[in-house]
């Protein structure tokens, strides 16, 4: 609906286009990048890869595209079974 996505734009993802994570803290934790593998030239692909440079990791690539787990949900669930059963590793490791 317009409505819905009006109000997305003007108060959800303007906030979002100013946040810089803090790859300092961020590489001192356990981080897993998820991105889908039909994310084409989307925005998220773009900002995922950029990050995933960032912290030295690849991310973990899940069925469809940015909304696979609505796509595929058995699939996508699949995918992040086994990214939850890998024992925890740091990021710059």
């Amino acid at each position: 609906e317009l409505r819905d996505a009006a109000h997305f734009f003007n108060h959800e993802l303007r906030h979002t286009t100013r946040y810089l994570p803090d790859v300092a803290a961020l590489k001192s934790g356990h981080v897993v990048l998820g991105l889908g593998e039909e994310s084409g030239r989307l925005l998220t692909r773009r900002t995922t890869m950029a990050l995933a440079d960032l912290l030295g990791v690849r991310p973990v690539k899940f069925p469809g595209d940015h909304g696979g787990f609505i796509e595929s949900p058995g699939a996508f669930a699949d995918v992040l079974r086994g990214v939850l059963s890998r024992p925890a590793r740091r990021s710059g490791a």
